[in-house]
């Protein structure tokens, strides 16, 4: 039985002059390779949100690997890092204060509307032809859609990580 969902935030740097996450997307695009981002280790939440948007946006955001998520926010609060999908009770106080800003944050409406903008950047004819260009194909999908795919991909890659005896290094 799933009781709570934690709830998390893509929060960048005051310096950063991204006011929504299209702006962003645009800021991504116009300087590819230049912003980076904390993330908590690899593999956690704060690793994998900022992989999805990656990959749905279709822009390059450098990882930087912290050793936890509290090493992390430290980085992304003194600018040593522009962006960080981060849980909101660890930077809420910040954000509030001013000391990050909060461009979108998870939960029903908040994918929603994340998704939204995120079809919309990928309906422009150029992103599209990016994409192809780098071999990769738009899907856009709903939440819903995506849930179940990650399902079925956890349930598919899962067998072969078991069978493979594959362990994390």
């Amino acid at each position: 039985m799933l009781a709570v969902n934690g709830l998390y935030i893509l929060a960048v740097h005051p310096a950063v002059s991204a006011k929504s996450v299209s702006d962003l997307i645009a800021l991504a695009k116009a300087s590819p390779g230049k912003l980076n981002a904390s993330i908590a280790g690899a593999g956690t939440p704060t690793h994998l949100g900022l992989e999805q948007y990656k990959a749905m946006a279709g822009v390059s955001i450098a990882a930087i690997n912290y050793k936890g998520a509290a090493p992390a926010a430290t980085g992304l609060l003194s600018g040593e890092t522009q962006i960080m999908f981060v849980s909101m009770p660890m930077v809420i106080s910040q954000a509030q204060a001013g000391k990050l800003r909060a461009l979108a944050g998870t939960g029903a409406s908040h994918i929603d509307g994340i998704n939204g903008e995120l079809r919309k950047v990928l309906a422009q004819p150029d992103v599209k032809e990016r994409m192809l260009t780098l071999g990769a194909e738009i899907v856009a999908s709903s939440p819903q859609e995506f849930g179940a795919f990650m399902k079925s991909e956890i349930a598919k890659w899962g067998k072969v990580v078991r069978e493979a005896w594959i362990k994390a290094e």
